[in-house]
Formats: structure tokens, C-alpha cells, sequence
């Protein structure tokens, strides 16, 4: 009697323990789900960049003599034509050298001048010549778009006529720099503060002074007083804050897929935030070292910020943050929804599970492009479908009954 006892016993914890192990099995799983919707696939990333002046430029020693005095400290502003560094001559001499360094610089300003600006200058013929490659180029591209539409060129070659446009607008960006207004002042400044300081030489007033040629900055002092310089040595480099970029060094791979005139968003050391316009991705590449100790090729891109804060200056640290779009109005899913599937029919497909009446079901998709952790689906899914957004962190496998949870915002 109490071995039968016993035997009921047993049955009836196996019983239980089998039911309860079924009802955990079959209990729906709480798993992340995203509803898939057309949008935008993309990625944005920050780089930090440095804020540098467009127009900057060393001033040196006029002739050999002693620095009596730098009245004013590096990052200082001062007004065009003020002293910022006097000289002592040892002799006759060192004037005469200094006034010859004059009248050469300033001959050298009315040339440069004269070249762009002037009977025959070549700034407004340079601005004409590149717009007009820009327009053809542009138009080339245009026709190229439409001819591959057609079939009949294919779009390595559509490719092709896209960099040559963005090529020409590169082109068209620094000519226009070079024809602007503000290059012509520059240069017309520059002059003017060459004839002003050559009078004040020939007058004999001041003649071991050293004036801004302009209203700027300093950006760095290269001597100290009581310091003996020779005639040409650096002693101060001097910049225009009016016109300012931000120059950041990029990975070669991202670089290249900027074009100019994109915009960006940046950031400075105050919390201002500006948009700013791509105006130069150069061509040419180095080998940095990143902060692991890794080698990466990187090149220069610069930016034009639409505002730069009183407070910034030359050597300021900029946070630039950069979108870059792969395609627009495209469904997309996590790339770690993504499932690899075998055999030779779907070797070049994958998969992914959806939320279909309670449970996981495996659908095979076409993928396309990838960007920012996200992918593109081509074929295989519709707007409004429930992917899981990671099958593998949840152990689902087809069939698994699954729980619907809160969408996962990206």
C-alpha cells in the first residue's frame, strides 16, 4: 500500500513539474519590436575642429635692433595702425633697411592687387571662367541623371559626372572667395597701412615702431622684450577676426561623402550653436594617429560658420556634428534584426521575424543600403509590420510566441 503510495506521489509531482515546465515554455516572450516605417536612413557623427582665421600674417623685424617694448599680450584686439612693438636701431642704417622692406612690401601688395583686381586682373576672369565649369558640369550631370534613367549609360559613369560637378563647385567656391569684397579690402587695408607706415618712416617719426596693418588680433607673440632680433626674424603673427572657419580633419571614408554647400550644425566652447556650410574637402589625405594608437588616414575639411561668438578665437575648439543621408523614404530596420539564411536559393538574402498572430515568424528580405547601425529593406516587408529589433538578445526562434512591448524610439 505505501509503495503505490508512493509511486501516486511521484506521478503526480512529474505531473506538475511537466505542466509548469509547459506553461513557461508556451508563456509569451516580452521582446523589443519596432514598427517599421519609410523614412530617412542616415547617420550623424561629431568631429572636433579648430577656428582659424582666413586672414592672418607674420610681422617681422624690420632691421636688427633691440625690443624695447610690446605694449599689448597675445589674443588682445587692436585697432589698425597702432603701435604693437617697438625697436631700437643701432644705426642709420637699420632705417634705411627697414624703409626698403617697406616700399618692397608694399610693392608687392599694389602687384597682388593689381593682378586680381586690377585693368587686367584675373579674379573676375577666374570667378567667370568657374562658374561658367559649374554650369556646364552641373547641366553634364543633369543629363547624365536622365540618360541613366534610360539605360543608356550606366551609373559608374553618372558617378563620374557627380564628382566632376562637385570638383567645379570647389572650384567656383574659391574664386568667388578670391573676387569677393572682403579679399578686395583686404589687399586695399594692406596697402594703405604699407603707405602709412613708409610716410611715418620718411617723416622720421617712431622709426623702430611696428603698427597693425589692420584692425585685428594678435595671435601669438614670438619674442620678448629686451630680446636682440635681426632684420626679417618673426615677432608677431596677427590675424582678421571678422572672417573665420572651422578646420576639422575627417576619416577619408567620410570625407568623401560630403560635397560642398552641406550643412552642418556647430557648436562652440559658450554653448553657441550655428549652422555652418562645407566650403572645402581637400583632395589630399595624411596618416594620423587616433587616441588608441591606431593609424587612419584623415584629410581636411573646412566650414564657414554662419556666427562666431565674441568670445572665440583663433585656436578655439569647435564641435561640428555632421549628417550624412544614404537614402530618404526607404523602410529600414536595426542591423541587429537582421538573420543570416543558408542555402543556395537565399545565400545572398537575409531575414528577419515579425510579430504575426502571437508569434515570431521568419521573413526573407532584400537588403540595400546601410548607415548609422540601420539598414535598408528593399523587398520582403511593408510599412506597419512588427520586426523584433533583436531576436538573438531573446533566444527567438520561428515559431516562438512572442509579446508585443513598447515601440523602440530611435
Amino acid at each position: 500500500m505505501k509503495k503505490q503510495y508512493k509511486i501516486v506521489l511521484i506521478s503526480l509531482i512529474l505531473l506538475v513539474c511537466l505542466a509548469g515546465f509547459g506553461w513557461q515554455y508556451g508563456k509569451p516572450r516580452s521582446v523589443e519590436m519596432e514598427i517599421v516605417e519609410k523614412g530617412i536612413l542616415g547617420t550623424d557623427f561629431l568631429v572636433q575642429g579648430t577656428l582659424l582665421p582666413k586672414h592672418s600674417e607674420i610681422l617681422n623685424a624690420a632691421s636688427n635692433g633691440v625690443i624695447k617694448k610690446i605694449p599689448y599680450k597675445a589674443g588682445m584686439a587692436v585697432s589698425g595702425g597702432t603701435v604693437v612693438l617697438e625697436m631700437g636701431y643701432e644705426s642709420q642704417a637699420d632705417l634705411e633697411i627697414q624703409r626698403e622692406q617697406y616700399r618692397q612690401q608694399l610693392t608687392s601688395a599694389r602687384q597682388n592687387y593689381d593682378r586680381l583686381f586690377g585693368v587686367n586682373g584675373t579674379a573676375k576672369t577666374s570667378y567667370e571662367t568657374a562658374l561658367s565649369d559649374y554650369e556646364l558640369a552641373e547641366q553634364n550631370y543633369k543629363n547624365g541623371m536622365i540618360l541613366a534613367a534610360g539605360g543608356s549609360i550606366s551609373q559608374v559613369e553618372v558617378k563620374a559626372l557627380e564628382n566632376q560637378r562637385n570638383k567645379a563647385k570647389q572650384v567656383l567656391i574659391q574664386a568667388a572667395e578670391e573676387y569677393s569684397d572682403s579679399n578686395r579690402k583686404y589687399y586695399e587695408q594692406l596697402m594703405e597701412s604699407y603707405e602709412n607706415q613708409l610716410a611715418a618712416l620718411e617723416a622720421l617719426v617712431s622709426p623702430g615702431e611696428i603698427s597693425m596693418p589692420y584692425d585685428g588680433v594678435i595671435w601669438e607673440i614670438y619674442q620678448e622684450e629686451g630680446v636682440y632680433c635681426t632684420a626679417n626674424q618673426p615677432v608677431l603673427k596677427i590675424y582678421q577676426p571678422q572672417d573665420m572657419k572651422i578646420q576639422a580633419l575627417l576619416l577619408t571614408e567620410d570625407a568623401m561623402r560630403l560635397e560642398p554647400g552641406q550643412k552642418v550644425s556647430c557648436e562652440f566652447s559658450d554653448g553657441t550653436v550655428t549652422e555652418g556650410e562645407v566650403q572645402f574637402i581637400s583632395m589630399v589625405a595624411g596618416q594620423t594617429i587616433s587616441t588608441i594608437g591606431m593609424e587612419e588616414n584623415r584629410c581636411i575639411v573646412e566650414v564657414k560658420p554662419n556666427q562666431v561668438p565674441e568670445s572665440a578665437g583663433a585656436g578655439h575648439q569647435v564641435d561640428v556634428v555632421i549628417s550624412l543621408v544614404a537614402a530618404e523614404d526607404v523602410l529600414t530596420v536595426p542591423s541587429s534584426a537582421l538573420v543570416p539564411l543558408t542555402g543556395k536559393a537565399v545565400a545572398a538574402q537575409s531575414g528577419v521575424y515579425v510579430a504575426e498572430h502571437g508569434k515570431a515568424v521568419l521573413k526573407t528580405i532584400e537588403t540595400g543600403k546601410r548607415s548609422g547601425g540601420r539598414v535598408e529593406v528593399t523587398a520582403g516587408l511593408s510599412a506597419g509590420e512588427a520586426v523584433l529589433t533583436d531576436p538573438y538578445d531573446h533566444g527567438v526562434k520561428k515559431g516562438t510566441r512572442v509579446k508585443k512591448v513598447l515601440r523602440v524610439e530611435e
